[in-house]
């Protein structure tokens, strides 16, 4: 009976070795999980970080481009403009003095 015992003593200390190697393998894959959680989302942070400064200056650009167009635009309508009163304000001038005269 004795033999007996020991040999179940040896398989369930067999066992509970294997069980105790089976918990730490867990232990190291959960770790391994939970680091290789954190490098993703570290990465997916940067990634998105990144991504935002690009979109950034994208339309820093476009808007720098569109000022630029835009005060090209008010300066040549401001050109044109001026350019229209000096030719006409003489004719405008004498109208409005016409008018204020004879009426």
């Amino acid at each position: 009976m004795e033999p007996l015992v020991k040999k179940i003593i040896a398989m369930d200390m067999a066992a509970r070795s294997k069980v105790e190697q089976a918990k730490h393998a867990r232990s190291d894959v959960k770790k391994q999980v939970e680091q290789s959680k954190a490098e993703i989302e570290a990465k997916a942070t940067q990634d998105a970080k990144q991504r935002l400064a690009d979109l950034k200056q994208q339309y820093e650009e476009e808007i720098k481009a569109a000022q630029q167009a835009s005060d090209a635009n008010y300066t040549h309508t401001l050109t044109e403009l001026q350019k229209k009163f000096q030719n006409s304000k003489d004719v405008w001038l004498k109208e409005i003095v016409e008018r204020c005269i004879h009426e």
